[in-house]
């Protein structure tokens, strides 16, 4: 009897956390199925590649995670013109972030150069 619990509980320690990377990897394949799919919808949308990021991640539960949309500052008004399509792909239970780039400041440019 003791043998079989002290080999339940080293292959529970050994397949633990095989069953769960193996769960979270089929999570963050589906979150960048989606990735994939809302940026080539953006892109579309304005006529190819753009300034607009998006980036998706996976929760912990299957049917949750965060879409994350990045314009660069001064280019909110793209919006505009890709929120409906991006609405339409985000599926129920995801959060839709709009995230401006930071402006730099100016005297960023001129210690760089």
């Amino acid at each position: 009897m003791t043998t079989w619990l002290v080999v339940g509980l080293i292959s529970l320690l050994f397949l633990g956390p095989l069953f769960w990377r193996a769960r979270r990897d089929k999570l963050e394949d589906r979150a960048l199925g989606l990735q994939a799919d809302i940026q080539a919808a953006v892109n579309h949308q304005l006529g190819g590649e753009s300034m607009v990021a998006v980036r998706v991640a996976a929760g912990a539960q299957r049917g949750r995670g965060t879409v994350e949309i990045f314009v660069p500052a001064g280019w909110e008004s793209i919006l505009e013109e890709v929120w409906p399509v991006v609405l339409s792909r985000v599926p129920a239970g995801y959060a839709l972030v709009f995230r401006p780039t930071p402006a730099a400041a100016p005297g960023a440019l001129k210690r760089a150069a």
